[in-house]
């Protein structure tokens, strides 16, 4: 249970370095506790030939101001620990902001 509004701008800034930490090697972030405002992202979803189900295939990201995406897959944030799932997860509990992809 959380405290108030306290509690959760604490959690807010862990959720945001989180990120800030995963996509440190891919994009440029120069300060861990304020550029997570400044990304902003777009899941790319698929169709499972199997189950018919929507998958997370990739997470397009950028810093605000630039004009080209860099793919994201499992691959690439393998070394945080996170998967695709829980980095979409953060990344949407975050100050990063979802965009459409254009």
């Amino acid at each position: 249970m959380y405290g108030g509004s306290m509690d959760m701008e604490l959690l807010k800034g862990i959720v945001n370095r989180v990120v800030a930490m995963a996509l440190g090697g891919t994009l440029v972030i120069n300060s861990i506790d304020h550029d997570t405002k400044n990304v902003e992202y777009c899941p790319v979803w698929t169709l499972d030939k199997n189950s018919k189900k929507k998958r997370l295939l990739r997470i397009k990201v950028r810093m605000k101001g630039q004009k080209k995406f860099v793919d994201l897959d499992k691959s690439d944030i393998a070394s945080t620990g996170l998967t695709l799932y829980e980095l979409l997860e953060y990344l949407n509990k975050s100050d990063a902001q979802k965009v459409k992809y254009p």
